[in-house]
């Protein structure tokens, strides 16, 4: 496919349809938004029942969760939609349902396969793989056994993710994006569930155990929306399909790229499994938080924007795809931009906020807070990352990102012993106040390692996107992000301030903590939003004018 030939002018596609798109995204952000925010409810209750430092339990969790949730990456849910999305949306642009469905009953089938021989052959060799990921428990049989046997029971789980995630594919495809965006709230609420009620029996086995059933639920829950699109499913397998052959060439390049998240895991989990106990535990308590931002808006607008990035490939229409990611990139600046900065001010206190009582100290807190100030030095390229993706996807070229990708986890390799090492010396050469000396764990460099490569892996593949599309309003995104950036910097002092300054007049408990982290993040917002106004940006504007517009036609209705 050439992509000089830009004749599809006639219908700007993207235009017409782009404030559908926001409201879809808008209903995906908030179902999201409600899933993290129970999900922070879930690392909340986990924290408080199991600790970070004090037990090994968590630490063990967290190693054990690895290798389901990189099945999952390799074989279910993220790889298959993301090969099978474009073919699928494909076929719906030029009318075709009929072969749509062909190749959606060969790929559901072929996957369940697949996947069942892969669940089985990990778990007959979990405790070979968890010596692997974890050499440092190893020698802590009583740890190393608990890890294998909670692999174990959360190892099926990825049967039901991978058949979730090609439902998701098939809703998304059809423009609906509310059900994929809300099922993983059952997900949390399982796992709350299990530790509340049977923690006291079971101990940790309450969250693997919640995890099973929760990934069952989360596939279950999508079904019934299904009813009005699924079109003649059967239990039949046709390689020769031509669907399936091209969602066949497209997922092997998608599975290692998108690998290379959780591969990049599990090199992190290798050496943080060395260190002091805790420091697994807490670099997962970290990424949660850090996943805050991009799982409720960078994430959301790179799903709703992927099937539309896909048709417009499809139909060639390159000038509409420039302006789609082109929006949709500055918009999560609009995000990801404050929320770096917000986390690097404010890290200590929201980490205090968030988790420490019950068995989490004060201890886990600065070790947790550590580890969120160097992941979020990648959070602007990680947002990023998943439009640019999700772009190359579109193009039917996977072979790109997976070889970047790939370059990168060795990179990572190193990153990870290098600052592991060295970021305390370095952190003390900078002669930093003493109420900084939380920035000189060791795994905190790990946590830097992880910035550095995202930020590689994103500079990388945005010039090579640029060069394959002819471009990315790169001007016009350049001046908006140094807009954002002006505004977001104001945003973070004010907030960092104004925590500073209330929290140190009131009394020291949970209560002056949220006052003085909400008073100060409250004018921080108020003057980033007045800044962007004064400077028009017009994903603000954009995103305002939607509102009213709604607010309109609910007063009419």
């Amino acid at each position: 496919m050439s992509f000089e030939d830009e004749s599809l002018y006639e219908k700007d596609l993207f235009t017409d349809k782009k404030y559908f798109l926001i409201q879809a995204a808008a209903v995906v952000m908030a179902a999201t938004l409600l899933s993290r925010a129970v999900g922070y409810v879930r690392e909340m209750v986990m924290a408080s029942y199991f600790g970070g430092s004090v037990t090994p339990e968590m630490d063990a969790y967290r190693v054990a969760i690895i290798l389901p949730n990189l099945f999952r990456m390799l074989l279910a849910d993220a790889a298959i939609a993301s090969a099978f999305i474009p073919v699928f949306s494909s076929y719906l642009a030029r009318k075709d349902e009929k072969s749509a469905w062909k190749m959606t009953n060969s790929v559901t089938n072929i996957a369940i396969i697949i996947l069942s021989a892969f669940i089985g052959l990990g778990m007959y060799f979990a405790p070979q793989l968890i010596s692997i990921l974890a050499p440092g428990f190893v020698d802590k049989p009583e740890v190393f056994n608990l890890t294998v046997n909670l692999t174990l029971i959360m190892f099926p789980s990825v049967l039901f993710m991978a058949l979730a995630g090609i439902v998701m594919g098939i809703l998304n495809s059809h423009d609906h994006f509310f059900a994929p965006a809300f099922s993983p709230i059952l997900w949390n609420f399982f796992i709350i569930g299990f530790i509340v009620f049977s923690s006291a029996e079971i101990g940790i086995y309450s969250i693997a155990v919640g995890v099973l059933l929760g990934s069952l639920a989360q596939f279950l829950f999508q079904t019934p929306f299904l009813k009005e699109k699924v079109k003649n499913y059967r239990l039949r397998i046709n390689l020769r399909e031509p669907g399936v052959r091209k969602v066949g060439m497209l997922i092997f390049p998608v599975i290692i790229s998108l690998a290379t998240v959780d591969i990049n895991t599990v090199v992190d989990t290798r050496f943080a499994s060395l260190l002091p106990q805790g420091s697994v535990a807490d670099l997962g308590y970290a990424i949660r938080i850090w996943l805050l931002p991009l799982g409720v808006f960078a994430i959301a607008i790179a799903t709703v924007l992927f099937p539309t990035f896909s048709k417009l490939a499809e139909k060639n229409n390159i000038r509409e795809l420039r302006k789609a990611f082109g929006v949709g990139s500055r918009i999560v600046f609009l995000i990801v931009i404050p929320s770096a900065l917000w986390f690097m001010v404010l890290s200590v206190p929201v980490v205090k906020l968030l988790f420490q009582r019950g068995e989490f100290l004060e201890k886990d807190t600065y070790l947790t807070a550590s580890a969120l100030f160097y992941y979020s030095v990648g959070l602007v390229a990680a947002g990023q990352l998943h439009m640019v993706n999700r772009a190359f996807y579109a193009l039917k070229d996977t072979i790109t990102p997976m070889i970047v990708a790939g370059f990168l986890v060795f990179i990572n390799y190193f990153g990870d012993w290098l600052f592991m090492n060295y970021l305390p010396d370095a952190v003390k050469l900078l002669q930093l106040p003493a109420t900084l000396n939380w920035l000189a764990f060791p795994h905190g460099g790990i946590a830097l390692s992880t910035s550095v490569v995202t930020m590689v892996n994103y500079v990388v593949l945005l010039e090579i996107i640029r060069r394959r599309i002819n471009g990315i309003e790169g001007k016009k995104t350049a001046i908006v992000a140094f807009k954002i950036t002006i505004a977001s910097f104001v945003f973070a002092l004010c907030s960092f301030w104004g925590w500073k300054i209330i929290y140190s007049t009131l009394a020291v408990s949970t209560l002056s903590l949220i006052v003085s982290l909400g008073s100060g993040t409250l004018v921080g917002i108020i003057l980033f939003f007045i800044l962007l106004r004064i400077m028009h940006v017009e994903e603000l504007d954009l995103l305002i004018g939607l509102v009213k517009e709604k607010m309109k036609r609910d007063r009419k209705e």
